[in-house]
């Protein structure tokens, strides 16, 4: 569910600059996310809320399938509330 924080987080964020790069999760974490915002009627492009993967996961498919290290990235977050980014353990 969108909305405010209760706890402190840190935002990791890694740039990908090619379909390859692409995991699973990473797609349906996307596809998961326009969903919800669009759903809460946010702007993520669509228009008529509510939508579901079957109308995301083209558009998301679309998007990856453009990657380009030249001229098309994406830079997805994730949030882990146990460790800051300096401090995790490996």
């Amino acid at each position: 569910m969108i909305g405010f924080m209760s706890h402190p987080a840190w935002a990791d964020f890694i740039q990908i600059t090619d379909p390859g790069q692409v995991m699973p999760g990473v797609r349906q974490a996307l596809i998961d996310c326009w969903i919800e915002v669009a759903d809460a009627d946010g702007a993520v492009g669509f228009a008529f809320p509510p939508v579901d993967a079957r109308q995301v996961g083209p558009v998301a498919d679309r998007l990856i399938a453009d990657l380009d290290p030249d001229y098309c990235s994406s830079i997805p977050a994730s949030l882990d509330k146990r460790y800051p980014p300096d401090s995790r353990r490996t």
